[in-house]
């Protein structure tokens, strides 16, 4: 089973982004469940949302995803060692000012969704941005999944634009992990950062 919890603001699609991600696990035959997530204690105009993908032999995997990174001054609380961070930043990980991470490099990514979809998309929703990157730093469901689902979800141009932005921040997250596995090799992202 793989816990999956999206923090953000609202209208960026942090439910959407859930529900996207649970469409995309069962169309890859594992059962899925998304759902909003109602506490107390959580920011003002902050939204969270949570998605369980499993299936039979599934290895327990914590993720989180940060449609706004305002908000991880609070949000990193029971993130594993083994788990991912996924962030809509245009600022890499180590720039955010975050406590040190007990989490691998190359499982904390910094990804610029928003600026992705105002090009792609036309405005900030962030659902397909934030699932096409998930897809490539977790594997958990596959980019074909991904693109099946947010074509399901919205039909017409807005299926393409949102697919198109799937797919770019897909790339730009897997050259991201790429640059973290091979440091000497120098490859620019849709930020035109580079790695030494």
């Amino acid at each position: 089973m793989i816990e999956v919890r999206i923090h953000g603001r609202q209208g960026q699609g942090v439910l959407a982004t859930a529900e996207l991600l649970a469409i995309a696990a069962s169309m890859g035959g594992l059962s899925a469940q998304a759902s909003p997530e109602f506490t107390a204690d959580r920011v003002e105009g902050e939204v969270v949302a949570s998605c369980r993908l499993g299936g039979a032999g599934e290895h327990g995997v914590d993720a989180l995803i940060v449609a706004d990174a305002g908000l991880l001054d609070h949000v990193l609380d029971g993130l594993p060692e083994d788990g991912y961070l996924l962030v809509n930043s245009g600022q890499r990980i180590d720039n955010l000012g975050l406590p040190p991470l007990a989490l691998r490099p190359e499982r904390a990514i910094t990804v610029p969704a928003t600026e992705i979809a105002r090009k792609l998309i036309g405005q900030p929703c962030l659902d397909a941005t934030l699932a096409g990157g998930f897809a490539a730093l977790t594997r958990a469901v596959s980019l074909d999944s991904v693109l099946a689902a947010v074509l399901q979800r919205f039909p017409g141009k807005a299926g393409r634009t949102s697919a198109a932005a799937a797919v770019t921040t897909f790339g730009v997250v897997r050259d991201e992990l790429e640059d973290l596995v091979h440091p000497t090799v120098r490859r620019s992202s849709a930020r035109g950062r580079t790695t030494a």
